[in-house]
């Protein structure tokens, strides 16, 4: 669940906090062609979900056209952009 309670509660310590941060999904929908969301491999910080989501904004607005939803619109191309600017390499 990613929430931390265990963390506190181990008592001997073993568990630790790694790295704070926020999990971003990408392009799901519900509704009679429901998709799932895809989601960034990284943990993002507060001013990177920001960056994260007026990117998907501008791209919304480049391409929306006849009322399409974002999900319709969000390409591979997309999510692999995204990725190469706010998720680092793996060292």
């Amino acid at each position: 669940m990613n929430c931390g309670a265990c963390v506190a509660a181990c008592p001997g310590g073993t568990l630790a906090v790694g790295r704070r941060g926020y999990r971003v999904q990408l392009g799901g929908r519900l509704g009679r062609r429901p998709a799932l969301a895809r989601e960034l491999p990284c943990i993002l910080s507060e001013d990177q979900v920001v960056e994260v989501a007026r990117a998907c904004l501008r791209i919304y607005k480049e391409r929306c056209n006849g009322g399409k939803r974002f999900s319709h619109i969000f390409a591979d191309a997309d999510l692999t952009e995204i990725i190469r600017r706010f998720c680092p390499p793996a060292v």
